[in-house]
């Protein structure tokens, strides 16, 4: 009985598999999207955050928006030490953009334009205050959401969601 609980407790010591960024598509589940948006939210709470993003994602994906959806929506950024991002990403097929403000006006800005010279699709991100850093991101299979991680030069880190399925705000 002993063995069963350690084997069990180690399975869910694993950490999640990470993501291939060098896919364009992968199958990302609604939860995924909670657990990143989420993720500063305070424990007590967590549980019912991460349920709400799945029923907002499962409610909105079923929805056949206008084209536009799938080129430009909201956005969001959250750090490693629960600081929110939200605002708005364009993108094109080999350009893309988004802006983001956290809750004290902080802004973060990010790019990447393959007719300006990027040979790889990796958001060169510029902050508030000088800090640059980059981010990468990878689309669900419906091509309209998708998840990211990013990484500034002063350290700090995190996770980005996008698309109207994905993020409600």
């Amino acid at each position: 009985m002993l063995s069963l609980a350690v084997v069990a407790m180690a399975g869910c010591a694993q950490s999640p598999q990470t993501i291939d960024y060098n896919l364009v598509t992968t199958n990302i589940k609604p939860h995924e999207y909670g657990e990143v948006l989420c993720h500063g939210v305070p424990m007590g709470i967590r549980a019912t955050c991460i349920t709400r993003a799945m029923q907002h994602y499962r409610e909105r994906v079923r929805i056949d928006g206008p084209p536009a959806d799938a080129t430009q929506g909201p956005f969001a950024m959250v750090f490693a030490d629960g600081d929110f991002y939200a605002g708005r990403y364009t993108s094109e097929p080999f350009a893309s953009a988004f802006t983001a403000r956290n809750a004290t006006d902080q802004q973060c800005r990010g790019r990447y334009n393959a007719f300006h010279g990027d040979k790889q699709p990796i958001f060169k991100i510029y902050c508030d205050g000088g800090v640059t850093g980059q981010g990468n991101i990878i689309l669900d299979l419906s091509g309209r959401n998708g998840l990211g991680e990013f990484k500034l030069e002063d350290g700090r880190h995190g996770r980005i969601a996008f698309g109207y399925a994905a993020v409600d705000l």
